[in-house]
């Protein structure tokens, strides 16, 4: 497998809130992840930050069961909320902190998918590109419950808000599925970029790139920017042999 990952403030931001990584720990598993933080000033930059270098110390000494994967993103992402939600309640500065993540994880022949806020985690199947994760927003519940449409969503004055993140209360609910469909590529992205761009426009980025995911996250990132860049925009993007 090849894979890539990439992150941009944008073109209005002055600062980066979004961080993202991917890494293979040495068994041969691999995670992928895109952490979109929230706050304000040096908040959100600190809680999606702290959150990867906690998650990744984690995984990279890890050795997995199938059967105990699932269980320990669960442990792992609520410790993650515990020690965010902790940091913001003992240092009145960073009150309101948080954090929204997505991630994959490989496991031998399986992969999960979890995801916390509205980073997006996609898989790409031929010349499909399906989104896996559902984004946790107050638009996404008003939508489910047919209150309003898909198109009055991108106009909605709260589509910007959560219904649930790393570090914003106590507990968190943690979201987890097995990818049983074959793929080509996974993708995780922030909202900086499905938001500028659509994912026809993501598909036929990955699709003129083939040989080198490099090239082809850098270019998402550069087409969100030529769309206005409204946003920090992270992308990782990995292409199964």
């Amino acid at each position: 497998m090849k894979y890539a990952f990439e992150t941009n403030p944008g073109k209005v931001r002055e600062k980066n809130e979004d961080t993202c990584l991917i890494v293979e720990n040495k068994y041969g598993d691999v995670l992928m992840m895109v952490l979109d933080g929230m706050g304000g000033h040096s908040k959100g930059d600190l809680a999606s930050n702290k959150a990867k270098e906690y998650i990744s110390s984690q995984f990279v000494d890890k050795r997995f069961f199938s059967f105990k994967i699932k269980s320990w993103i669960k442990k792992v992402l609520r410790k993650t909320n515990s020690m965010l939600f902790r940091l913001s309640n003992e240092q009145p500065r960073l009150k309101g902190m948080g954090t929204t993540v997505t991630l994959f994880l490989i496991h031998k022949n399986k992969t999960y998918l979890s995801y916390i806020g509205d980073s997006r985690g996609y898989i790409v199947k031929g010349d499909n590109i399906i989104q896996k994760s559902v984004d946790e927003t107050y638009v996404e519940f008003l939508f489910e419950q047919g209150k309003i449409t898909r198109d009055e969503m991108l106009t909605h004055p709260q589509r910007n808000v959560l219904t649930n993140s790393l570090g914003g209360y106590d507990k968190v609910q943690v979201n987890i599925l097995e990818i049983t469909d074959n793929y080509d590529y996974l993708l995780c992205c922030s909202d900086g970029l499905y938001n500028m761009i659509d994912d026809k426009t993501m598909l036929e980025v990955i699709k003129k790139y083939p040989d080198d995911v490099e090239k082809a996250a850098k270019r998402l990132i550069t087409r969100a920017n030529m769309r206005g860049g409204k946003d920090n925009v992270s992308v990782c993007l990995l292409r199964k042999d």
